[in-house]
């Protein structure tokens, strides 16, 4: 599980963009760990429900095969 970063420095943004932006800005933020996974899926569902579960397909699919590969 992912932890997200913490700390007295951080600040709040709010900004007005396209969705497909917006799409990018938060997998960008998840991917730099700023935000967890459960943020990450929360957020990618308000915005655009097809991309959220395409993500989760994606993760099942990649946890199915760590976990056939560990098991040889």
């Amino acid at each position: 599980m992912r932890r997200t970063k913490v700390g007295n420095q951080n600040i709040t943004l709010s900004v007005r963009v396209p969705k497909d932006e917006a799409v990018r800005i938060i997998g960008r933020l998840w991917a730099k760990g700023i935000i967890s996974d459960k943020q990450y899926i929360r957020r990618l569902d308000e915005l655009d429900n097809e991309k959220a579960v395409l993500f989760a397909k994606k993760r099942l699919e990649t946890i199915n095969i760590l976990n056939k590969g560990g098991t040889k």
